[in-house]
């Protein structure tokens, strides 16, 4: 079979059929990794020559893997090619290793590092859909630091912070990083939806990001420390908050020494033994998550920004209480007995019976003529008669002494 009849020639399908294969993968293969291992293997299947080791086709396959990925499709037909590509990185562990995946493809890491290379230039120039310029678009000239990702098991600590790809036609700006940037946050904390209006920033400015946080339902929390360190980080990490670190762009893995951006955050989401795991909000791709770099590296590119050892950690904002909540919260104090005094009945006066005395008849003239000298009753008084019986008493007591008086001195 000549493969030159089966050169591509109908640009718009090429790249659609890559764009779909990608999405119906299964494993999350960005179209960026197709066009990159089509771009090295048969140049977008415009030289698709037997290799030396065999290997035929538009994706260079063996034959006995083909028999196994190509569903009885034609090998030199990109039609059939490019699903059986992406099927055979996810059966390889792309989701859990993208290194290890590409290097089942093809068992060179210089391979793995120029497939890598090429997938990011595409990323960086074409955001969203493949475009037609990618199919013109060879390897770098210039070197740029090799990617490297995260094994998801074993690793000590990876939050369950969620991709967020620059959208598609956004430019590699402040803006569109910020943005990346608050909307991975959010779905950190379970926050769906866009960004309202009063949360989209103007700068990846940390200051910027901090205030754009609150209105996007996030809450920026500053170091306590005089200043950050790796170790703060992994405390923050430890709690289940995320950290935006401001980093040297030109330093990060995947970004060209020529590189204009600056400074710019990227996501710190976990940690290994001696790296630091995170997402890279400048890609559009899932390409820039999961990234890992030495602590020792991490240093060097955070200690290169313009501001440097610069970070902010996240958490989600305080729910604020429905209004009045606390009327409806509140709870009536318990109920204490009041102590009432017990009423007494008011003492009524009567008066105490008089001793019977058997006078003798001396007293009693005395006793008449006490009574006679006494002043008549009063009438306005006949109401109230109790004083008369007092002094009564009080003058039979008199008597009664004067008389035992006079009896002892006879």
């Amino acid at each position: 079979m000549d493969w030159r009849a089966f050169v591509p020639t109908d640009t718009a399908d090429h790249l659609a059929t890559m764009d779909r294969a990608a999405r119906q993968s299964g494993c999350g293969v960005p179209w960026q990794l197709l066009a990159a291992i089509a771009r090295v293997e048969s140049d977008f299947g415009r030289n698709m020559a037997t290799s030396s080791a065999g290997a035929i086709g538009y994706g260079q396959f063996l034959p006995s893997s083909w028999q196994a990925f190509g569903s009885d499709g034609n090998v030199y037909d990109y039609r059939d090619a490019l699903p059986a590509i992406a099927q055979y990185l996810c059966r390889a562990g792309l989701a859990r290793d993208p290194r290890r995946a590409l290097f089942a493809y093809n068992h060179a890491d210089w391979y793995v590092d120029l497939v890598l290379d090429l997938a990011v230039r595409y990323d960086r120039m074409a955001p969203g859909a493949p475009v037609p310029e990618v199919l013109s678009v060879g390897p770098a000239a210039e070197p740029v630091h090799p990617l490297h990702y995260a094994v998801a098991t074993p690793t000590p600590l990876w939050l369950t912070v969620p991709w967020r790809g620059r959208k598609a036609g956004a430019p590699i700006s402040p803006a569109s990083l910020a943005s990346t940037t608050l909307e991975m946050l959010r779905g950190t904390f379970g926050l769906s939806g866009g960004l309202p209006d009063d949360a989209m920033p103007e700068s990846s400015e940390l200051g910027e990001l901090a205030n754009r946080a609150w209105p996007a339902g996030l809450l920026a929390l500053p170091e306590q420390a005089a200043e950050w360190t790796v170790d703060g980080i992994r405390l923050h990490l430890q709690r289940g908050q995320p950290v935006v670190a401001l980093l040297d762009g030109r330093a990060l893995p995947g970004h060209p020494a020529s590189d204009g951006s600056g400074d710019q955050p990227v996501v710190v989401i976990g940690t290994t033994t001696d790296e630091l795991i995170y997402a890279d909000p400048s890609f559009s791709s899932s390409l820039g998550y999961g990234l890992v770099l030495a602590d020792a590296d991490f240093l060097a590119s955070w200690h290169a920004a313009t501001l440097p050892r610069r970070a902010l950690a996240f958490t989600s904002r305080p729910r604020p209480q429905a209004r009045q909540a606390h009327m409806h919260d509140a709870e009536p104090p318990p109920v204490i007995p009041r102590l009432t005094a017990t009423p007494r009945p008011t003492p009524t006066l009567s008066p105490s019976p008089l001793p019977t005395v058997q006078p003798t008849p001396s007293a009693v003239a005395v006793v008449l003529q006490t009574s006679v000298a006494m002043p008549p009753p009063n009438t306005d008084d006949e109401a109230d008669s109790s004083w008369v019986i007092l002094a009564a008493a009080g003058a039979l007591l008199v008597v009664t002494f004067l008389f035992r008086r006079r009896r002892a001195h006879r």
